[in-house]
């Protein structure tokens, strides 16, 4: 997406390998110096204390080496910080920052759009916390495709109530089931509970009578 100017990062690994270099070079010299000491002190031509000391500075100086390749792998690593690259896949919202802007740690640099499946969230009123579980199912439909309704299910329900609106957060998950833009607007209805053998009416059927409420059925041109 982006390339920071990166000169101090290269020059930094340019002194780390050289450093690096170094270190090889003092290792390996010491190698053939620990080597030579053995055959001579076979010979009790140098004492045994020399060896050890010649060991123990092989030693060391293995451990500056280790040092050394860990600070070219720390400059390297910093040098590809330098490259800005999109941690998913998917297309270019909006870019926030132009060629020569200062940036900072943690300064957004592009909007990006992924191609992750979709998500829907569903603030519902926290009234309706104890109707709500996952795995029930939802019908969802959008603005941007009226003529169309998906079925769903609930995937996960947040435990904490929102405190600027007092709803719950409902998320159902659709993998790759729906191409509706990210951010638009989403109804979503929850099927609560199904009865198999219910009859329904229109509500306007229902009469309020002292008795309660009654539906009238004609029967044989007669009202019951």
């Amino acid at each position: 997406l982006a390339q920071l100017e990166n000169a101090d990062q290269r020059l930094q690994v340019s002194a780390a390998e050289a450093e690096l270099r170094r270190m090889q070079g003092q290792v390996e010299n010491q190698e053939r110096n620990v080597q030579r000491l053995e055959s001579l002190v076979r010979d009790q031509h140098v004492a045994r204390t020399q060896v050890d000391d010649a060991k123990t500075l092989l030693a060391t100086l293995r451990e500056q080496q280790e040092s050394a390749s860990v600070q070219l792998a720390l400059a390297r690593r910093n040098l590809d910080k330098t490259r800005i690259a999109a941690p998913v896949s998917g297309q270019i919202q909006a870019r926030l920052v132009s060629a020569g802007d200062y940036v900072n740690i943690g300064k957004p640099l592009f909007q990006l759009l992924g191609k992750a499946p979709a998500r829907v969230h569903l603030p519902f009123p926290e009234s309706l916390a104890a109707e709500l579980r996952v795995g029930q199912q939802v019908v969802l439909s959008s603005p941007v495709a009226p003529d169309h309704s998906h079925h769903a299910k609930i995937s996960e329900i947040r435990p904490m109530i929102a405190s600027s609106n007092r709803t719950l957060d409902i998320i159902v998950d659709l993998g790759g089931a729906i191409d509706w833009p990210a951010g638009a607007s989403v109804n979503g209805r929850v099927i609560t509970a199904v009865h198999a053998q219910a009859i329904t009416i229109p509500e306007a059927c229902l009469v309020q009578r002292p008795q309660g409420t009654l539906v009238y059925v004609v029967e044989q041109d007669k009202a019951k």
